[in-house]
């Protein structure tokens, strides 16, 4: 993946392409998620909803990370 080479050091135009392709997964995972009510099979729908979390806390925990700022320790 192309934009797995950059540090987190890197350029601010680089971060922010990244953060609005991860805000995109971010709300497609909402939505998703929310389209998971409709009927379905129950063992579907939580597959699904499983899914759609996992997906949605990892784009969050990866944004957070790209502009959050360094954590330094003692």
């Amino acid at each position: 993946m192309v934009l797995g080479v950059i540090s987190r050091e890197g350029n601010w135009g680089m971060k922010i392409v990244r953060g609005l392709l991860l805000i995109g997964v971010i709300l497609f995972c909402g939505f998703g998620f929310l389209s998971t009510f409709e009927p379905l099979d129950p063992a579907q729908q939580w597959g699904w909803r499983v899914f759609y979390a996992v997906a949605f806390l990892g784009a969050t925990l990866r944004i957070l990370r790209l502009f959050g700022g360094k954590v330094e320790r003692r």
